[in-house]
């Protein structure tokens, strides 16, 4: 989640600046998709009594995730008002938005659950995010060296897509 969330925050202005877009409406697009953190923060206790599991939960939010950076990924070249360029970015970076901003609260329940003990839990809690938090500061970097090596963002969304998918995967393993 995290490592999606800074690679998008990152890069996504630059990723439709190279697509067409101007400064200003690439950096509108990166502002909706920061202010869905607020949003996504009121959704998850609803999202929670809605659907009661854990993985069904982180799920749904990992597969909003992964179609969101597919629509990233495979958006077409051009301003926002040619055809479905504009709608299509937006949709995409909502539904990353959300899958993101519903992950992470709920990720964060995940130590205080899974532990048998206030201290296992710290524990646990503070691994987690020490590892997580280690994996998301790559993920720019790896973003930009991809950019870099290959000249445009084809690769570097394709990537932002295998994060995603590996997020979902991840969800399987929980019990």
């Amino acid at each position: 989640q995290s490592v999606l969330f800074y690679a998008a925050i990152s890069w996504l202005p630059s990723i439709y600046v190279e697509r067409g877009w101007t400064t200003g409406e690439a950096a509108t697009l990166t502002a909706v998709f920061a202010a869905l953190g607020v949003v996504t923060t009121l959704t998850v206790p609803v999202i929670a009594r809605w659907i009661r599991s854990r993985r069904a939960q982180l799920a749904m939010a990992a597969s909003m995730s992964l179609i969101g950076a597919i629509g990233i990924a495979s958006g077409a070249s051009g301003a926002p008002s040619i055809g479905l360029n504009g709608l299509v970015a937006y949709v995409a970076v909502l539904l990353l938005g959300f899958g993101i901003g519903i992950f992470f609260p709920i990720t964060l329940t995940l130590p205080v659950e899974a532990a048998r003990s206030p201290a296992a839990s710290s524990a646990l809690a503070a691994m987690m995010l020490l590892v997580g938090y280690t994996l998301a500061s790559v993920g720019p970097v790896v973003l930009g060296a991809a950019r870099d090596a290959t000249g445009s963002f084809v690769v570097a969304g394709w990537l932002l897509v295998a994060v995603a998918a590996a997020m979902l995967a991840s969800t399987t393993l929980l019990s």
